[in-house]
């Protein structure tokens, strides 16, 4: 590959994580792979990130109880996330303190869930002070 063209698939790959970036809602599709919830971003160079620390368990309440999907080899939903607030969703959490380079969030249901530094690759300005989530098949 040439130079010029290494410039030019770097500037799309800009591109690509620019627009990506600055959308306000963002969708994943988590998956179940050994004992817990992980997620792929591949335009942000992540791969089988895992959902831990309380996050994994209200993974699994929401898709039990809105879904009707339990934590099994093949299972996997769409999660939708907003640092604002949309129509349908199904839960929000306020931000609380930093711990291991991640944040602590506390749900209105006071339910505990870590998000890891993947997070800061959705949200320009690093944690959202709020964070809303919503289930989908």
């Amino acid at each position: 590959m040439r130079y010029n063209d290494n410039c030019q698939m770097n500037q799309i790959r800009e591109d690509k994580m620019t627009t990506f970036i600055n959308n306000s809602l963002f969708t994943i599709q988590p998956y179940w792979l050994g004992r817990t919830w992980v997620f792929d971003a591949p335009n942000l160079g992540v791969m089988a990130e895992p959902f831990v620390a309380g996050t994994n368990i209200v993974l699994t309440q929401l898709a039990q109880t809105r879904l009707g999907i339990e934590p099994s080899e093949g299972a996997k939903f769409q999660l939708i996330f907003s640092a604002q607030e949309f129509p349908g969703l199904h839960l929000s959490f306020r931000r609380q303190e930093p711990e291991f380079n991640g944040y602590w969030y506390l749900s209105e249901a006071k339910d505990w869930a870590w998000f890891s530094p993947a997070m800061t690759s959705f949200f320009s300005n690093g944690y959202p002070e709020e964070l809303y989530l919503q289930v989908l098949r």
